[in-house]
């Protein structure tokens, strides 16, 4: 799932997509990664609501990554 909340907001219809999706993955327990550049759940939420974020944030583990731009997009 490679940025995950990259968008600036889902539609109703995406919403449903995802979480279809992440919840069958989750009841079959297959695994899941979550990439993304948001790292506190409250962001989260704003832009994929409660219901998604409580399926992606409560079962995983947040892995933080600090390292510099490697696309030479920084300023």
């Amino acid at each position: 799932w490679d940025d995950i909340a990259s968008l600036d907001r889902l539609t109703d219809y995406d919403s449903s997509q995802l979480l279809s999706y992440i919840d069958y993955r989750v009841n079959e327990n297959k695994a899941n990664i979550y990439t993304g550049n948001i790292i506190d759940k409250g962001s989260m939420e704003k832009l994929l609501g409660p219901r998604l974020v409580s399926r992606i944030w409560n079962n995983s583990e947040r892995i933080i990554f600090n390292s510099t731009d490697k696309r030479g997009l920084e300023d």
